[in-house]
Protein backbone atom coordinates (compact mmCIF):
# COMPACT_ATOMS: atom_id res chain seq x y z
CA UNK A 1 0.00 0.00 0.00
CA UNK A 2 3.09 2.32 0.77
CA UNK A 3 3.99 1.81 -2.73
CA UNK A 4 1.03 2.26 -4.48
CA UNK A 5 0.35 5.81 -2.91
CA UNK A 6 3.58 6.93 -3.23
CA UNK A 7 3.56 5.57 -6.93
CA UNK A 8 0.29 7.47 -7.75
CA UNK A 9 0.35 10.65 -5.83
CA UNK A 10 4.34 11.49 -5.54
CA UNK A 11 6.15 10.02 -8.47
CA UNK A 12 6.36 11.19 -12.34
CA UNK A 13 7.76 9.80 -14.38
CA UNK A 14 11.37 12.05 -15.89
CA UNK A 15 11.46 12.69 -19.51
CA UNK A 16 14.51 13.84 -21.05
CA UNK A 17 13.13 17.11 -22.06
CA UNK A 18 9.70 16.51 -22.44
CA UNK A 19 6.77 17.83 -19.42
CA UNK A 20 6.78 15.02 -17.05
CA UNK A 21 3.80 12.35 -17.08
CA UNK A 22 1.66 10.57 -14.73
CA UNK A 23 2.95 7.29 -13.87
CA UNK A 24 -0.71 5.76 -15.07
CA UNK A 25 0.87 6.48 -18.50
CA UNK A 26 4.04 4.05 -17.70
CA UNK A 27 2.06 1.58 -16.56
CA UNK A 28 0.29 1.60 -19.16
CA UNK A 29 2.89 1.85 -21.76
CA UNK A 30 6.09 0.12 -19.91
CA UNK A 31 4.43 -2.60 -17.50
CA UNK A 32 7.63 -4.57 -16.68
CA UNK A 33 9.87 -1.15 -15.89
CA UNK A 34 6.64 -0.23 -14.12
CA UNK A 35 6.64 -2.95 -11.94
CA UNK A 36 10.61 -2.97 -11.18
CA UNK A 37 10.09 0.60 -10.02
CA UNK A 38 7.08 -0.15 -7.82
CA UNK A 39 9.40 -2.97 -6.47
CA UNK A 40 12.33 -0.65 -5.93
CA UNK A 41 10.09 2.17 -4.14
CA UNK A 42 8.68 -0.30 -2.03
CA UNK A 43 11.78 -1.55 -1.01
CA UNK A 44 13.20 1.72 -0.31
CA UNK A 45 10.43 3.12 1.90
CA UNK A 46 10.69 -0.25 3.84
CA UNK A 47 14.62 0.30 4.55
CA UNK A 48 13.50 4.30 5.41
CA UNK A 49 10.50 3.49 6.90
CA UNK A 50 9.28 6.73 5.60
CA UNK A 51 7.46 7.57 2.18
CA UNK A 52 9.73 8.48 -0.37
CA UNK A 53 10.38 11.00 -2.75
CA UNK A 54 11.79 9.44 -5.90
CA UNK A 55 13.61 10.44 -9.00
CA UNK A 56 13.44 8.54 -11.97
CA UNK A 57 14.48 7.88 -16.09
CA UNK A 58 13.72 5.29 -18.33
CA UNK A 59 16.66 5.06 -21.32
CA UNK A 60 16.24 2.18 -23.83
CA UNK A 61 14.39 0.54 -21.96
CA UNK A 62 16.27 0.58 -18.52
CA UNK A 63 15.25 2.37 -15.36
CA UNK A 64 17.90 4.56 -13.86
CA UNK A 65 16.98 5.75 -10.62
CA UNK A 66 18.37 9.44 -10.09
CA UNK A 67 17.51 10.23 -6.32
CA UNK A 68 15.20 9.11 -3.44
CA UNK A 69 14.64 11.34 -0.31
CA UNK A 70 11.69 11.26 2.35
CA UNK A 71 8.87 13.35 1.03
CA UNK A 72 7.56 16.66 2.29
CA UNK A 73 4.60 16.53 3.24
CA UNK A 74 1.44 18.71 4.48
CA UNK A 75 -0.15 18.53 8.20
CA UNK A 76 -3.10 15.97 6.68
CA UNK A 77 -0.62 14.25 4.70
CA UNK A 78 1.72 13.55 7.43
CA UNK A 79 -0.78 12.65 9.51
CA UNK A 80 -2.38 9.93 7.47
CA UNK A 81 1.06 8.75 5.72
CA UNK A 82 2.37 8.16 9.57
CA UNK A 83 -1.12 6.18 10.36
CA UNK A 84 -0.33 4.16 7.70
CA UNK A 85 3.47 3.66 7.79
CA UNK A 86 2.34 2.36 11.51
CA UNK A 87 -0.98 0.10 10.36
CA UNK A 88 1.62 -1.57 7.56
CA UNK A 89 3.91 -2.11 10.59
CA UNK A 90 6.92 -0.11 8.98
CA UNK A 91 7.46 1.78 11.97
CA UNK A 92 6.43 1.42 15.53
CA UNK A 93 3.63 3.58 17.35
CA UNK A 94 5.97 5.88 19.14
CA UNK A 95 8.07 6.16 15.82
CA UNK A 96 4.48 7.62 13.44
CA UNK A 97 3.85 9.84 16.60
CA UNK A 98 7.70 11.48 16.01
CA UNK A 99 6.84 11.60 12.18
CA UNK A 100 4.08 14.32 12.50
CA UNK A 101 6.02 17.63 13.84
CA UNK A 102 4.31 20.63 15.54
CA UNK A 103 4.41 22.26 12.01
CA UNK A 104 1.97 20.03 10.12
CA UNK A 105 0.13 19.74 13.47
CA UNK A 106 -0.24 23.85 13.20
CA UNK A 107 -1.20 23.37 9.42
CA UNK A 108 -4.22 20.87 10.73
CA UNK A 109 -5.68 23.81 12.63
CA UNK A 110 -6.22 26.09 9.44
CA UNK A 111 -10.03 26.40 8.29
CA UNK A 112 -10.07 24.09 5.49
CA UNK A 113 -12.61 23.44 2.91
CA UNK A 114 -14.16 20.28 3.53
CA UNK A 115 -15.09 18.86 -0.04
CA UNK A 116 -13.72 20.42 -2.98
CA UNK A 117 -17.15 19.29 -4.98
CA UNK A 118 -18.71 21.95 -2.79
CA UNK A 119 -17.38 24.92 -4.32
CA UNK A 120 -16.03 23.85 -7.38
CA UNK A 121 -18.86 25.37 -9.65
CA UNK A 122 -16.97 28.54 -8.06
CA UNK A 123 -13.71 28.01 -9.20
CA UNK A 124 -12.01 30.66 -11.63
CA UNK A 125 -8.69 29.20 -12.19
CA UNK A 126 -6.38 26.29 -10.20
CA UNK A 127 -2.55 26.80 -8.94
CA UNK A 128 0.08 25.22 -6.92
CA UNK A 129 -1.22 25.49 -2.96
CA UNK A 130 1.53 28.05 -0.58
CA UNK A 131 -0.45 27.75 2.30
CA UNK A 132 -2.06 24.83 4.11
CA UNK A 133 -5.06 26.30 4.82
CA UNK A 134 -7.93 28.36 3.04
CA UNK A 135 -8.56 31.89 2.38
CA UNK A 136 -11.43 34.20 1.62
CA UNK A 137 -11.16 37.80 0.69
CA UNK A 138 -11.19 40.27 -1.97
CA UNK A 139 -8.71 40.60 -4.85
CA UNK A 140 -6.50 43.29 -5.68
CA UNK A 141 -4.85 42.98 -8.70
CA UNK A 142 -2.38 46.84 -8.12
CA UNK A 143 -0.83 48.24 -5.81
CA UNK A 144 -3.15 51.12 -6.49
CA UNK A 145 -6.32 49.59 -6.00
CA UNK A 146 -5.48 48.58 -2.49
CA UNK A 147 -6.13 51.91 -0.88
CA UNK A 148 -9.45 52.64 -2.77
CA UNK A 149 -10.84 48.66 -1.28
CA UNK A 150 -9.42 49.48 1.99
CA UNK A 151 -11.49 52.72 2.25
CA UNK A 152 -14.38 50.33 1.08
CA UNK A 153 -13.23 48.08 3.12
CA UNK A 154 -13.68 45.45 0.93
CA UNK A 155 -10.55 43.75 1.96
Amino acid sequence: MVSTRCLSLWVFWIVCCRTPMPIAVMKKGMPAIYQELHDTVKMLEHHMSDMQDTEFTVQDGRLFMLQTRNGKRTGLAALKIAIDLEAEGLVSTDKAVLMVEPRHLDQLLHPMFESEKAYQKDVLTQGLGASPGAAVGKIVFTAGMHPACTEQQAI
